[in-house]
């Protein structure tokens, strides 16, 4: 199928998607309004829409509204409804400032619209609320599995689901498992970052590695919460605490495991597991 440009007068034909076009940057538009005023190659450029909605070229949109002119758009009318979404991957994927978040921010926003984006919104409040990161968020509601392929094309397409792919916990149990280990992970970060002495460096507490450690150890059936909060606030004492920067999950989870065990005199966590990296 051959996609024809065509020219538009009536900007009201159009409009955006609510969640996915962003806050315009005024800067943006007032550069390409002077490009436009030098030279007009809008039409070598046309916005992409779908159904008049802008798939691709808000700002674009915008400055030729301001100096109005006409808008050349190519209207995607061949897409299937659920092609909509990775149409929007694939035509913004290549900006340097579309990241994860903003994957995030249109599903979610969506999600009042098609429930089929519902994890989407249950993904963002997990990061406002534990303030992680989109990968590390993923690894959670992933029942610990994902993680360096958490952010990929399927994620992007809108296809994201919590899930344990292993099929051992139901969707509820992983997000119930999730808000237990992520609460308790908030509490030690910190209680970490209040309480080191501030000549000592805190930021291996908000790394993957130190994450997944604690993750397991808080999942180890012998785990107690207070036990380790007690135990972190005598090493946080110590002129050198033995918890500090580590290169591995390995060293993380055993220096966890022994400073948890030097307070317990019965059922003790395992002091070594092997991680896949």
């Amino acid at each position: 199928m051959s996609l024809q440009i065509q020219s538009e007068t009536d900007y009201k034909k159009f409009s955006f998607i609510e969640g996915f076009n962003r806050v315009p940057n005024e800067r943006q538009i007032s550069i390409i309004m002077a490009s436009l005023q030098e030279l007009d190659l809008s039409m070598a450029k046309p916005i992409m829409t779908y159904k008049g909605k802008i798939l691709d070229g808000q700002h674009r949109f915008l400055a030729c509204r301001a100096l109005n002119k006409p808008i050349y758009y190519v209207e995607l009318s061949h897409l299937k409804e659920e092609e909509v979404y990775k149409a929007l991957h694939l035509l913004n994927s290549n900006a340097k400032n579309w990241q994860s978040k903003d994957y995030i921010n249109l599903y979610s926003n969506l999600s009042h619209q098609n429930p089929k984006f519902l994890d989407y919104k249950f993904l963002q409040e997990f990061i406002n609320t534990y303030k992680v990161s989109p990968s590390i968020a993923v690894y959670f509601l992933s029942a610990f599995d994902r993680y360096k392929s958490a952010i990929d094309d399927d994620f992007k397409d809108g296809n994201f689901k919590i899930e344990d792919r292993k099929g051992e916990l139901t969707p509820s149990q992983v997000r119930q498992d999730a808000l237990y280990v992520a609460h308790r992970y908030q509490e030690v970060r910190d209680r970490i970052i209040k309480g080191y002495r501030k000549d000592l460096k805190t930021r291996f507490v908000k790394g993957p590695n130190f994450i997944f450690a604690l993750a397991r150890l808080t999942l180890d059936p012998n785990y107690n919460h207070d036990s380790m909060v007690a135990a972190l606030s005598v090493d946080m004492d110590k002129e050198v605490p033995i918890l500090v920067h580590c290169d591995s999950i390995q060293t993380y989870y055993k220096i966890l495991a022994e400073i948890y065990n030097s307070r317990r005199t019965m059922s003790k966590v395992a002091e070594y597991l092997v991680f896949e990296e």
